[in-house]
């Protein structure tokens, strides 16, 4: 038993009145609208460090096969990676795709061979999808890495942005070495820089 104003209640009647029911319907309100923008801002940081971590691990794969090889590979934006031949066409816009092929006279072409990887011919080594929703962008259309490794010519500082701009971005810088690295934030404003120093800019 329960005593409610002066009255003693029955335990079976126990429960919420309506002005405590719309109190914690409001407070529950509130906390949705707090913690659905954390949670859809979590989601799209965790897709683009994803993103930018695959395409981290295709320049490394490039990298390691043209030193594998013993002779140049280039890998370039593409904007039909699934084709039955595809080209560097993609331009500076990485996010449609991008393909990986031994390249032997260093053309940024994917010359007419066998098929069959054979010393001293061209051949497809791998080809990765497009990213949707997302914008990887460079100043180079394509990366040729030597023998040794060494991407010489090729150095740029590659961005990946989504509808958030440039404080939630991510950015990639390649040196003429071949190493690859995250862009940092060396002012503290909030924007990754670029391997000149400046800040990044989304698309």
């Amino acid at each position: 038993m329960r005593v409610r104003q002066g009255i003693l209640v029955p335990a079976a009647s126990w429960g919420f009145t309506a002005s405590e029911l719309l109190i914690t319907v409001a407070i529950v309100g509130v906390l949705v609208a707090l913690a659905v923008p954390a949670l859809r801002g979590f989601v799209l940081d965790q897709r683009a460090i994803s993103r930018i971590n695959e395409f981290v691990a295709a320049v490394n794969f490039a990298r390691n096969e043209a030193i594998k090889r013993g002779t140049s590979v280039t890998l370039c934006a593409s904007a039909s990676p699934q084709a039955t031949r595809p080209a560097c066409n993609g331009r500076k816009q990485w996010e449609k795709g991008w393909i990986l092929f031994a390249d032997y006279d260093r053309d940024a072409k994917l010359d007419v061979g066998t098929g069959a990887c054979l010393a001293g011919e061209d051949c497809l080594l791998r080809v990765w999808e497009g990213i949707d929703d997302l914008t990887l962008r460079a100043g180079r259309t394509r990366i040729t890495f030597d023998s040794l490794g060494a991407s010489r010519g090729f150095n740029a500082t590659w961005r990946l942005c989504d509808e958030r701009g440039e404080k939630a971005a991510r950015a990639v810088i390649l040196a003429p070495s071949g190493r690859i690295r995250r862009a940092k934030d060396s002012d503290g404003n909030g924007i990754p820089n670029s391997g000149g120093g400046d800040d990044i800019s989304c698309p």
